[in-house]
């Protein structure tokens, strides 16, 4: 088993991106949800120019 949670989806989903989002442990929604709205925006904004 690896310990690369990035390769595992990238093993089992399309266009996966990961970024580490610092002084966060394992509740990052609950600990950075600025981070995390940042980056969810980038998700689900990505495409509507193309």
């Amino acid at each position: 088993m690896t310990d690369d949670v990035l390769d595992v989806w990238k093993g089992l989903a399309r266009n996966v991106r990961g970024v580490p989002i610092p002084q966060c442990g394992h509740l990052c929604q609950e600990e950075r949800p600025d981070a995390v709205s940042t980056e969810l925006r980038f998700l689900f904004l990505a495409d509507r120019d193309g």
